[in-house]
Parts: C-alpha cells; sequence; structure tokens
C-alpha cells in the first residue's frame, strides 16, 4: 500500500489541544467504554473524525467545508442530545466532506498519510482518498467532494463553482446555512438539519436501512429544538420523509 505523505500530526495535535483545554480525559473515557461496547473500527473513525476537523479549524478552513453522511447526523445528535448518545449510534466506516476549497486537500496531504483511490464515475467532483495516522490502528476512507466547472448555473454562484452531490447542488448558501457544533470542544461544519434532511431524501427509493435511521434521528432532532419541518421543507419532501420512507419501514417491519 503506498501513501504519499509526510508530517502525520493529525492525531498528536488533536489529543495536544484537547489535554490543553482540559477536554482529554472525557474524550479518553468515552473512547475506551464505546471500543469495549462497540470494536476498534467505531472508535477509529472517531478518532480521524475529530482529528481531521481539528486540523481544519486549525488552519482557519472551518467555513469551507460540512462534513455529511453519517458524521454530520452524529454531530447534531451529540449536541442536541449529549455524548452519552455517541455509544449507541449505528456507526459508519468513512467521512464524507464538501466543500467549496479544493485547498482543504493540502491540509489534510499535511497531517496524514494518503492514498489516492480515485475519482468517482458517477459523481463529478468525489475523490475517495485512504488517510493513515500512526497513532491510530487503521487507516480511514475519506470521501470528498470539490467543486466542478458547470457552465449551466446561474450568477448566484461565485466563479461558476458548484459542488454536486445527487442531483443537487450545493452553491454560497448552502456553506452559509452550515452550523457549528462542538464535539469535544473541536468546532465541526455541519449542514443544517434542512440540508441534511434534504441530502438523505435526494437518495430516492432506494433508501438505505441507515439511512432511515438518520431520517428518524434528525426528525428527533427537530422536534427536541422545535423547528417545524413542514416549514423547513417542500411538501413533496415532507410526503417522501413522512409517507414513503418513514411510515412504508414500518410498515415492512411488521410483515
Amino acid at each position: 500500500m503506498l501513501f504519499l505523505n509526510k508530517y502525520n500530526m493529525g492525531f498528536e495535535n488533536l489529543v495536544n489541544r484537547l489535554e490543553k483545554e482540559g477536554k482529554f480525559r472525557d474524550f479518553d473515557r468515552d473512547i475506551t467504554l464505546i471500543e469495549k461496547e462497540r470494536g476498534t473500527p467505531y472508535t477509529n473513525t472517531l478518532k480521524y473524525l475529530l482529528s481531521v476537523t481539528n486540523e481544519l479549524e486549525e488552519n482557519g478552513v472551518s467555513d469551507d467545508y460540512a462534513m455529511i453522511g453519517g458524521y454530520g447526523v452524529l454531530t447534531h445528535l451529540a449536541n442536541s442530545f449529549g455524548r452519552k448518545i455517541i455509544p449507541n449510534w449505528r456507526t459508519s466506516h468513512d467521512l464524507d466532506i464538501v466543500t467549496k476549497n479544493f485547498g482543504i486537500k493540502s491540509v489534510i496531504d499535511g497531517s496524514y498519510e494518503i492514498e489516492s483511490r480515485g475519482r468517482s464515475h458517477s459523481i463529478p467532483g468525489k475523490y475517495t482518498y485512504l488517510i493513515k495516522d500512526p497513532k491510530i490502528e487503521t487507516p480511514c476512507e475519506l470521501d470528498l467532494y470539490i467543486p466542478i466547472y458547470d457552465n449551466t448555473c446561474n450568477s448566484e454562484y461565485e466563479d461558476s463553482q458548484l459542488v454536486k452531490i445527487n442531483n443537487r447542488v450545493f452553491g454560497k448558501e448552502f456553506f452559509e446555512r452550515s452550523e457549528k457544533k462542538d464535539f469535544y470542544g473541536v468546532n465541526i461544519s455541519v449542514p443544517s438539519l434542512k440540508d441534511l434532511i434534504s441530502l438523505k431524501l435526494d437518495i430516492g427509493k432506494e433508501t438505505r436501512k441507515k439511512d432511515i435511521q438518520d431520517l428518524r434521528d434528525l426528525v428527533a432532532i427537530a422536534n427536541i429544538e422545535e423547528i417545524n419541518l413542514n416549514k423547513e421543507l417542500s411538501e413533496n419532501q415532507i410526503k417522501v420523509l413522512y409517507k414513503d420512507i418513514l411510515i412504508n419501514s414500518v410498515n415492512r417491519k411488521k410483515l
């Protein structure tokens, strides 16, 4: 396996920060508990989640990305329900980051050993990497969604730079709506609840079991935070969310 780097200080930098800010004891205790209950793969990916987002924060590019996918959901969950939710989450093996700034790749290059796994043929702008930190037992897969030029876009997007996932276009407003969530003292940038639900709904009829669980979790967060999804989502999105996905998934369980 060929990795292409250099400094490899990502997790060490995280530990130094947590120790300096008095957060390491909580983090270490939780990681030990989670490893006993859920196993090493989950805890290793959690370490990458925090170390990668810490590197992005420390290098001043927190406004240029959003953590999507499962770990975007987990970050919202931990912010709403507290750290106790982390050991009970469904887990995921990879990180998904959407960015308006390809320079983020340089930050990751400077912090981890990295191997390119190539570009997606079905999703333009999606690149997959395997990152490795010498202080973490196993590598982690990272999907990075970067801007692509689209000459059909309108002028509201700066320099005609768009990020596309499925049928959704990420532009300036998406990143402006993104929120910072505290995760052991690291500020992780995540999409707004509305945008994260919309991303999950974009999957359509092929919604996977884990996506259905994520949608249930996001609806629970909306209820806790008293967010009226009927105002946030379109009429069709509400129908798909409640009737086509959540209710049908319950009916399938009864069969």
